[in-house]
Formats: C-alpha cells, structure tokens, sequence
C-alpha cells in the first residue's frame, strides 16, 4: 500500500554528508521510502561548508524541482546541521512557499554549549580546521570547506543570534525529533562526543543535545530493545541496519505517512 503524500520529500544531509557518497548518509531511507510511493530528492549540500554556502545549493536545488514541474511544494526532512540549513533557505532565502513541511531529526536549533568554548581557544580551531578541510576536499569533494566557521556556528551562541534572524515562517509545518545516547555501548563511534558533550549539555545522541532539538512540534525518538538509546549515526540509519531493536527506515516511513495523514 503506497503512502499518498501530496508533495515529494527532499532530504537534506547534516555535518559530513554528501548525496553522492556510495556510502550513502541516508542508508536505507531512500529506497524505503521509494518503496511506499514517495518520490524522494536530495539537497546536494557539502560536507563541512557553512549554513549559507550549502543554503545557496540547496535552494538552487528546489527551484530546479520546482521549475520542472515536477511538484508546487516539498517536504523537507533534514538531519543534524541540515535542519539548520533547511531553516535558512525557508526564512531568509525566500523558499517558503515552496515548502509545505519541515521535518528536522537530531538538528542543534540551540547549538552546543560546548562549542562556546572554542570562541575564547580560537588556537584550537586553528589547528584543527586545516586537516578537516582537507579531508573535506580529498573523501568528501567539498569545494569550500570551512571548518572553523561551521564548528563556531554550531556554538550555542552563534545559534541564539541565527534563530532570531532566522524565525519560523507563517504556511511551513514545523516538527522536530531527537534521540539520546544511555551509554558509550550505544554508539562505540561517539563515545568521545557523547561523554564531550553530556559535561556541557547533558543528554545527548553522541553528536546534539536532547535540550537543542525542539522546533515546532517537538517528539523524542523511541528508545530501542530495553530502553537502549539511540545514536546520532542510528538515528540516520548510517549502519544500514536495524540497531538495538529501532528501525530507523521504518521511523521515516511513518513520519511520511503521518505528514500524509496532515495533507502535506
């Protein structure tokens, strides 16, 4: 039976994505969701690039679908440091009435506290960004990666000062999900982050805090088989595979429908 969505779904990929990778960030969603009828395009944003530079592709991006033809608005369902990207193009790129809902999973709305810090320890990022960028163009293709920009607008400050130019618009349906992260065994990938960042922000999926994810209709992710909790990575279905009894493409599917069911 096919989920009778009346708009297309774009997806928009978080920190250190990119559509094309073989690997693909998504996992099974895609084909998931193809599976019920939906027809699913993807935003074409870079891996380490700032808000506005993969703004700029993904609303490039939309108009090309909407200038197809092909639909008069998109769902977007964007993950991590992409429903900060989604937000971006809907309020201060002019693309709001192309878009009928966003759906944000595991998105920093209010940042990380944690990353406050590297405000007054610029040296930190200095060392750093320059071997992320390169990993950025060398695995990742990136044409402009700007690591220490993109870390420093992830920061709790920088995203106090982006929400209030950045403000919900008036016909978009906001929604947002967010997952936590009970112990290191979760997600042995994000045990450095997750015990980082529970200091600073307490709960947290290994990568966003719990206290950073509300936007709009806000609800938490299930827990898995005995109340395991669910990772940043799994909560994507980057594994590609069923982890600690939740089934991330089949959370998708019913999101979809659901928006389906709100005749979006």
């Amino acid at each position: 039976m096919t989920i009778n969505l009346k708009y297309p779904v774009l997806l928009i990929h978080g920190l250190n994505g990119r559509d094309h990778s073989k690997s693909t960030y998504w996992g099974r969603i895609p084909e998931s969701l193809r599976s019920e009828g939906v027809q699913v395009y993807f935003g074409g944003g870079h891996a380490w690039t700032t808000i506005e530079y993969n703004g700029e592709i993904i609303a490039e991006t939309l108009r090309r679908i909407i200038g197809s033809g092909a639909c008069e608005k998109v769902n977007i369902i964007a993950h991590s440091k992409g429903g900060l990207e989604a937000r971006y193009i809907i309020s201060q790129l002019e693309m709001a009435p192309y878009v009928a809902s966003l759906t944000t999973i595991a998105t920093p709305h209010r940042g990380l506290k944690t990353l406050d810090i590297l405000h007054d320890h610029r040296w930190a990022l200095n060392v750093i960004a320059p071997f992320v960028n390169l990993y950025a163009r060398v695995f990742r293709h990136d044409r402009k990666p700007d690591a220490e920009q993109v870390l420093l607008q992830l920061s709790a400050k920088n995203c106090e000062e982006f929400n209030r130019r950045t403000p919900d618009s008036d016909g978009v349906y906001y929604q947002s999900f967010a997952s936590v992260m009970e112990k290191n065994s979760d997600d042995w990938a994000l045990i450095i982050t997750h015990n980082l960042f529970r200091i600073f922000d307490g709960p947290n999926d290994g990568m966003v805090p719990l206290t950073s994810a509300p936007c709009g209709e806000h609800r938490r992710i299930p827990a898995g088989k005995a109340g395991r909790g669910i990772s940043h990575n799994t909560n994507v279905d980057l594994w590609k595979r069923t982890v600690q009894g939740f089934d991330a493409p089949g959370f998708y599917v019913e999101v979809v429908k659901e928006l389906a069911e709100k005749g979006f």
